[in-house]
């Protein structure tokens, strides 16, 4: 039940509800219209439900607009996971970093394979980024 999602995540990440995504040069916010009392109605989670549970009377509701949304609210949700992995005061190295995803005003000890440097002298590992 997608209620048990919200309140979990509400209790532990309040502030995901108006997390910002950058997806290219648009900005969506997956949980903008969220009514805790009514989490069911946020419009792509009810597209995904409809088009999953009637795929052939529902299929206009797989549109460019709800998967984007949908995969936006998945990556805000995994990169917070994955922030909360990270509790050793180290950072974790992303094999690839998204092309398509950012988290505006996001803090992350990340580090992309794209942008990091590594240099072995030793038994020590030396990690440089731009």
């Amino acid at each position: 039940n997608i209620s048990d999602y919200i309140n979990g995540l509400d209790a532990q990440y309040s502030d995901i509800f108006s997390r910002k995504i950058k997806v290219r040069k648009y900005e969506i916010v997956p949980f903008d219209e969220l009514d805790k009392e009514k989490p069911g109605h946020l419009f792509w989670w009810k597209a995904y439900n409809e088009v999953k549970h009637g795929r052939g009377v529902n299929f206009e509701n797989a549109n460019l607009k709800n998967t984007i949304t949908l995969l936006a609210a998945l990556y805000l949700l995994e990169m917070y996971l994955l922030k909360q992995c990270i509790t050793e005061d180290e950072p974790d190295i992303v094999d690839k970093e998204t092309e398509l995803f950012s988290i505006i005003d996001w803090q992350t000890k990340c580090l992309s394979m794209n942008r990091t440097h590594m240099k072995l002298e030793g038994t020590t590992l030396h990690i440089n980024t731009p």
